[in-house]
């Protein structure tokens, strides 16, 4: 469904680039991507905010439009839950959360917004499970609907304001992590160069048979470049480039696709015409 309009409004019409899995009133629109654990993650998420929209909005129009007026719930609530629900709480989930709590990224919680609220209401969900145990979801969703208010809902339910929920949820991961690192010790070596521009992001990081090249690729809003760094002589050469910056439009960092030669003499590139660079 990369090429498909159904579900599309306004400008997303002319910037779909796919990937994304779209929710028609109770439809699910999903796609395949060889990949059989995110094409379960994708209908499982698809079937949770189907659920989960129909249990707090309602069925009929009268009903959704009513309650659209007088629930307004944040991007962590829901958006968060069917994350949680897709594909519960991984070692990459883990990883992600405990870079964001050793950096402080996420001080303030009520500004969140986007992916990051998603990601942070996922992690707050899975502290709701494992201190007050899974009940306390269904219970959570049925009261925020009947009192209208998330606040009286985490009352009512958990006996702790939302403020509270918050404090707790941090100090809760802080803990655990700090706990975690009692014990280790860092590796020999300099920190790995990492791009400080934000909204660029590094993938297919592919290091040579010999170990002494790392080819890797830049994504920085669409426009993707190809590089080769020489681990002995600190440089890095650009090899190729593609693509073009767009703000609207999702990022593929699935392309283009990198793999060295068992030799370590020859790299080679394949974009999305299937065409080999080298």
């Amino acid at each position: 469904l990369k090429q498909s309009n159904i579900g599309l409004e306004g400008e997303e019409q002319n910037t779909n680039t796919g990937g994304l899995t779209r929710i028609v009133g109770s439809k699910i629109l999903v796609y395949f991507d060889g990949d059989y654990r995110h094409f379960r993650e994708q209908i499982r998420a698809g079937v949770a905010q189907v659920m989960i929209n129909q249990l707090m909005y309602g069925g009929s129009i009268k009903d959704r439009l009513q309650a659209s007026v007088l629930l307004n719930l944040p991007d962590w609530f829901v958006s968060g839950l069917v994350a949680y629900v897709s594909k519960g709480w991984t070692a990459e989930e883990d990883g992600r959360m405990r870079d964001a709590i050793m950096s402080r990224k996420y001080r303030n919680f009520s500004n969140l917004t986007g992916t990051e609220a998603q990601f942070a209401g996922s992690s707050l969900w899975n502290y709701v499970i494992e201190t007050y145990g899974t009940s306390s979801v269904s219970n959570l969703l049925y009261m925020t609907r009947i009192n209208r208010n998330i606040e009286n809902g985490f009352i009512y339910v958990l006996g702790v304001p939302m403020k509270e929920i918050s404090k707790n949820w941090l100090e809760y991961y802080r803990q655990s992590y700090t706990e975690d690192d009692k014990n280790r010790v860092l590796p020999p070596g300099k920190p790995i160069y990492t791009l400080k521009k934000q909204g660029r992001y590094i993938s297919q990081v592919r290091v040579s048979p010999d170990g002494n090249q790392v080819a890797y690729v830049t994504n920085d809003l669409g426009k993707y470049k190809i590089w080769l760094y020489d681990v002995r002589e600190k440089k890095r050469k650009k090899m190729a480039k593609g693509g073009y910056k767009s703000v609207n439009q999702t990022m593929d960092l699935s392309y283009p696709t990198l793999a060295w030669h068992p030799s370590g003499r020859y790299l080679s590139a394949v974009k999305e015409k299937k065409g080999k660079l080298w």
